[in-house]
């Protein structure tokens, strides 16, 4: 069995490289369902308020998230070299 840790360590590791994907311009598509409804003839869960709550909130959230804005700074990147070389104290001539 996997400890908390790890387990926390390796999401954050996963998370890390979608951010990165969508920095790299990948489109990721996250989709989520709701809790599943009773059957006829089957015993029903009832679910802990906290878990609706929660539930709810994701389900409202990706509503906002079905159109994709592509406009502004990328979140992870590094800005771009300079375009000219700096000097160094090697870079001189040493005649």
């Amino acid at each position: 069995m996997v400890s908390i840790e790890a387990g926390a360590v390796h999401l954050t590791v996963r998370i890390n490289a979608l951010a990165e994907r969508i920095d790299n311009g990948y489109d990721v598509d996250v989709r989520a369902g709701g809790l599943p409804e009773s059957v006829e003839g089957e015993e029903t869960k009832e679910f802990d308020p906290a878990t609706k709550k929660a539930t709810e909130k994701v389900l409202e959230a990706q509503k906002s998230l079905e159109f994709m804005n592509v406009e502004g700074k990328a979140i992870l990147t590094l800005e771009p070299p300079p375009d000219e070389p700096r000097e160094t104290a090697d870079s001189g001539d040493s005649d």
